[in-house]
């Protein structure tokens, strides 16, 4: 489990996941948001990544803070509920745990979000619904990846606009990494982008 740690320490910037060593690109809807299009977007990911699911390795630091709860959305919490029971969210009462100290609270903040819990027995249910969480309002804090070492990529699911990142981990060089963003760039509802020569273009515009 601490490879996995260290494996992400190494190849992602926590502050801007663009701005990681080897960050490839990504896609984002170019439609006004709704459960059906993040679905789908989660969908066209598994389709991709999840035969097998034992290639996958999910990295989660995500914590919801009792003391903080703006959504109260009962499908949202069935949710965050479910993933906290099985343990890939952790649970916080944040007026006792940070401090007033804005110094220390800062860092209270930054270890939380990247006290990454690591899984590797798990099913499409799980990867979906950690998606779901950041590509909709929920009560849900922190980071999670998908980690495909041997396809050389690291994936994330974002809620700006809703879709995927990709991040390379020895170099920019993944196939599937590439292949992802193309297929999703012929999709007519998301627009994909491409780190190429010090800037992002469109990938293949429609």
């Amino acid at each position: 489990m601490i490879h996995y740690i260290k494996l992400l320490s190494d190849c992602v910037d926590f502050l801007g996941y663009s701005h990681s060593r080897y960050w490839i690109g990504y896609f984002e809807r170019d439609k006004d948001f709704d459960i059906h299009i993040a679905n789908e977007i989660i969908s066209f990911f598994c389709e991709n990544f999840c035969t097998p699911l034992t290639e996958i390795v999910i990295a989660t630091s995500y914590y919801i803070d009792n003391d903080n709860i703006s959504i109260n959305d009962s499908f949202i919490q069935n949710i965050e509920n479910d993933l906290s029971s099985k343990g890939y969210i952790k649970r916080i009462n944040g007026n006792s745990y940070f401090s007033e100290d804005d110094n220390v609270f800062d860092k209270q903040l930054f270890e939380l979000d990247t006290c990454f819990q690591i899984y590797k027995n798990f099913d499409n249910n799980i990867l979906s619904d950690l998606s779901l969480l950041l590509m909709m309002d929920s009560n849900v804090q922190g980071q999670c990846f998908f980690i495909l070492e041997k396809d050389n990529l690291i994936i994330y699911p974002h809620g700006d606009n809703t879709g995927y990142g990709c991040i390379g981990i020895n170099n920019r060089d993944s196939k599937k990494g590439y292949k992802f963003l193309y297929e999703a760039s012929k999709k007519r509802y998301l627009n994909s982008y491409l780190y190429l020569e010090d800037k992002v273009v469109p990938f293949y515009p429609h």
